[in-house]
């Protein structure tokens, strides 16, 4: 597994056709923040996030392939959510 120690940003040229278009770390020691990218899918993203989870502003469906394990907040407003299929089942914060 790969950990990322510290905040990790998602940036525009790391998401291709709204899907993440190259590896990114299993486990964030920090917050993890793929906003305003226009996702389609969460497929890819990090495992386990110890502190927030920002996916906000994108064209989400659904959450699945999002993370399992979220140490503090999970933002995802300003989607396109139907499905809640995929949301972590304990979540630390709001």
């Amino acid at each position: 597994m790969i950990l990322h120690l510290g905040n990790f940003k998602v940036s525009k040229d790391m998401v291709t056709d709204g899907k993440f278009n190259q590896k990114l770390p299993d486990i964030i020691n920090g917050d993890f923040d793929c906003s305003r990218l226009k996702l389609t899918t969460l497929i890819g993203c990090p495992i386990k996030i110890k502190d927030s989870f920002r996916a906000f502003d994108n064209r989400l469906t659904n959450l699945e392939g999002g993370p399992i394990k979220v140490g503090k907040d999970y933002s995802i407003n300003r989607n396109k959510i139907l499905s809640l299929k995929g949301l972590p089942k304990k979540i630390k914060g709001s």
